[in-house]
């Protein structure tokens, strides 16, 4: 598939012809590549993103010929290098332009694995907790604040207790923390999609891991997009319109919300 989009986009744009698969780790974008690279001989260009630490690099396991290994810092000679860059999330998503001129120099995106988002890192849990206790205070000011402290940092603690109990696997989660990781979810794939519509260009996010399309479970990307957006209230909806968008429309349209639900 991937091949068959590069030849087809050449054709008509080949400056773009190049596509990002973005995984989780450097130790994923290793056995990926291998992969790609022995499934059919790809010999047009596969590059492999690796760690800019040279003692890091060392540890890894060589690489076969025709694979070529960038560091972060090399990103953006990659279009003059290959044409497919295997590469971890956390180093694609923000703040990297790969481009040619002023247009971004990659088409289609496809996102191999469903991103991390472990409440149990600090970040990510104090984040939660935060919220929580500021979701649970009065919109309006009332005439018991200290009241109103003593409810959030309630809520606060409840929410800390919700995460330490909660199981390891993202289908046992409360729906409340799946909830949370897919919002992190989905602004981090708004940002990975912005990297390839530098210059106003066109591009395409495949989400190629079935873990996101699967709803056995209620777990799935689009049950959850649907989940999150019957809880908006209408102003909270408004400005998620006006801070994202085309990207956001395109995910409730994944999810089967039509536009005059908004």
């Amino acid at each position: 598939m991937i091949h068959d989009e590069l030849a087809r986009i050449a054709r008509t744009d080949p400056d773009r012809a190049h596509a990002a698969v973005v995984v989780n780790s450097y130790e994923h974008c290793r056995h990926l590549a291998l992969g790609i690279h022995s499934a059919g001989q790809y010999t047009g260009g596969l590059c492999v993103a690796v760690p800019a630490d040279r003692h890091w690099r060392a540890k890894l396991p060589p690489l076969p010929p025709g694979i070529t290994k960038l560091t972060p810092d090399e990103f953006e000679d990659f279009p003059r290098r290959g044409k497919i860059l295997v590469v971890p999330m956390a180093r694609i998503a923000r703040g990297l332009n790969i481009v040619i001129g002023t247009k971004s120099a990659i088409t289609p995106v496809y996102l191999c694995t469903r991103p991390l988002a472990l409440l149990t890192d600090p970040a990510e849990m104090y984040a939660s907790v935060n919220a929580a206790g500021i979701g649970s205070l009065p919109s309006m000011p009332t005439a018991e604040p200290v009241g109103d402290l003593r409810e959030a940092r309630a809520a606060a603690w409840a929410r800390m207790g919700m995460i330490m109990r909660s199981a390891p696997g993202f289908i046992s989660t409360a729906h409340v923390l799946q909830e949370e990781i897919v919002a992190g979810m989905v602004v981090d794939m708004i940002q990975l999609a912005g990297r390839a519509r530098r210059g106003g260009t066109d591009m395409t996010l495949h989400l190629v891991d079935y873990a996101f399309h699967e709803d056995s479970w209620q777990s799935d990307l689009a049950g959850i997009l649907r989940r999150m957006h019957q809880r908006w209230p209408a102003d909270v909806r408004r400005q998620m319109n006006a801070i994202y968008r085309e990207a956001l429309a395109a995910f409730l349209a994944y999810a089967g919300i039509e536009p005059d639900d908004t």
